[in-house]
């Protein structure tokens, strides 16, 4: 029992990590997850991959192929996540035995709370994308390195060289961190270095089939958008690091977690480090004897946290921009290592100390990314909302959930499930993906206007989001309008005359939708003839 404890607590933290992502993997498909289940729902799966091979998306097939084969399990939307969720949560105890290989069972132990309660770990084991699956092959392939190194039994190696490989098929960032660990094995354990090197030879030649698609990717005109979203500047780039390293991918980090906690987490580390530092300048004769005495292990971990930001640092350097909070998830699972051996290793005192303020400071940041307000928008309670209080002839207009897509879906096509005529504001007319110059977006005043004639005088649900603005053509700056028709003017929806607002209900989320209630009082054809006998009549 003694030795097993550890265990013990690790299955802990892993059904409490299963809880924390099961909390996210209930929330509305937003963004670029709506281009992965459009992609694998309307393709079979060797198109999907021909597909991803294209310009429609510039990652690797492997997640693509996995969402294909859970979205098969049944109709749910949300099991194109179910790649992702189980990969976040089996990470968790590959953590622990990371931690435990590299140093020692509380390093292990604390590095896989780190890891349960990260919301960045959190936010992404229940995302569509591939984040969570490069992750877990990432771990993987660093713990079979580690077992091939100190056993030198051929099994260890083949694992080695799969999670090489298959980390490569998941995301191409993935190449800093394995480059990066195959450099430190090549210098701290001459004994493996042929093993190694044959194992990623293999890996390399497993992934030549898909090399027409990386230099199609590398090329794609997607890169430039995804750099602009990412921002540029030391600003942007410094909010990325620590939303990479505290925070949440949808948030400010000074949001959640929040400046104060930021900064205990980030005093916690200094002071499990300065007493690494102390500790090991007491024992050795000189700061050199005290250098040479770091284990090879300690210099991995460190080897893992920093590849990827110092590789992408470097090629912004050179004019190629990757320094983003998502591009850098590669090294996520190092920085989590990293924090966990210096509150382990920083002695009894001073690592109690650091233990509370870095663990303390993630786990309230666990708390702040379950409420509401950190949720993605809340389109299952619009489309709730919608379902219980209309008509079957009622119409939808969603103003909102077509700008957040990267291809022409939107969560209300899937999450209204009771038929009624559904009208998407900015949804292009033409294939994705949506570049700039090439993107054809029909017009929303003739959009607007088919959905208030079908409506008839019916009722009319508008999913908007706090940024669209409702006015009336009666309103001062819309004398030229014509009153018996809507119209949009870029982020104002202007409602024709007679048009009574009868609810507003809004859905609290991060960027949370309203809808509202509306109906014409005349039917829009009868007020224009009124409108024009009346003017008849006047003159």
């Amino acid at each position: 029992m003694r030795a097993r404890w550890p265990w013990i607590v690790v299955g802990v933290l892993t059904l409490i990590g299963l809880l924390l992502r099961l909390h996210d993997y209930g929330q509305s498909l937003v963004g670029d997850e709506l281009s992965t289940l459009w992609i694998v729902e309307n393709h079979n799966l060797a198109d999907t991959v021909s597909f991803v091979k294209g310009d429609g998306e510039i990652t690797p097939p492997l997640y693509f192929i996995l969402a294909w084969l859970a979205t098969r399990l049944g109709d749910s939307p949300e099991l194109v996540r179910l790649p992702a969720m189980v990969a976040g949560v089996v990470s968790i105890p590959l953590m622990y035995e990371l931690g435990l290989r590299t140093a020692g069972k509380w390093s292990g132990l604390a590095s896989a709370a780190i890891f349960t309660c990260s919301p960045f770990m959190i936010y992404f084991s229940a995302n569509g994308r591939a984040y969570s699956i490069m992750t877990l092959f990432l771990i993987g392939s660093t713990l079979a390195m580690l077992a091939g190194a100190r056993t030198g039994r051929a099994r260890w190696w083949v694992l080695f060289g799969a999670g090489t490989c298959l980390a490569m098929y998941s995301h191409y960032t993935a190449a800093f961190v394995l480059g990066a660990q195959l450099l430190w094995l090549l210098w701290a354990c001459p004994g493996a270095r042929k093993p190694a090197l044959i194992s990623t030879a293999v890996a390399a030649v497993l992934f030549l089939p898909w090399l027409p698609g990386l230099l199609s990717d590398l090329d794609s005109p997607t890169t430039e958008i995804l750099s602009a979203i990412q921002g540029s500047g030391w600003t942007a780039k410094k909010i990325g690091i620590e939303t990479w390293a505290f925070g949440h991918p949808l948030m400010l980090p000074g949001e959640l977690p929040g400046s104060a906690v930021m900064w205990a987490i980030c005093v916690g580390l200094l002071i499990g480090l300065a007493s690494i530092v102390f500790r090991g300048l007491i024992r050795a004769e000189s700061v050199r004897e005290s250098l040479a005495g770091i284990p090879k292990e300690y210099v991995l971990v460190a080897v893992l946290a920093l590849a990827t930001p110092v590789c992408e640092a470097l090629l912004l350097l050179l004019g190629t921009d990757l320094l983003g909070a998502r591009n850098l998830t590669a090294s996520s699972y190092g920085l989590l290592l990293a924090m966990g051996t210096i509150v382990a290793s920083a002695g009894m005192v001073w690592g109690s100390v650091s233990a509370v303020l870095v663990l303390g400071g993630f786990a309230v940041a666990a708390g702040k990314s379950m409420e509401a307000s950190a949720g993605n928008p809340d389109f299952i309670g619009a489309a709730d909302y919608i379902e219980a209080e209309s008509a079957p002839d009622d119409v939808v207009i969603d103003a909102f959930g077509a700008g957040l897509s990267p291809v022409p879906l939107a969560p209300m096509d899937f999450y209204l499930r009771d038929g009624q005529p559904l009208y998407h504001l900015n949804r292009p007319s033409t294939p994705p993906p949506f570049l700039p110059f090439t993107t054809v977006i029909p017009s929303q005043d003739k959009l607007l206007q088919r959905a208030f004639r079908q409506a008839d005088g019916r009722s009319i649900y508008i999913v908007k989001p706090d940024a669209l603005q409702i006015s009336s053509v009666d309103d001062p700056g819309h004398e030229s309008l014509d009153p018996t028709q809507p119209h949009w003017a870029d982020r104002e929806l202007i409602l024709p005359r007679g048009t009574e607002l009868l609810a507003a209900e809004p859905f609290d989320s991060l960027d949370p939708p309203t809808v509202l209630v509306i109906r014409a009082s005349v039917p829009q054809a009868k007020q224009g003839q009124q409108e024009e006998a009346a003017k008849a009549a006047s003159k």
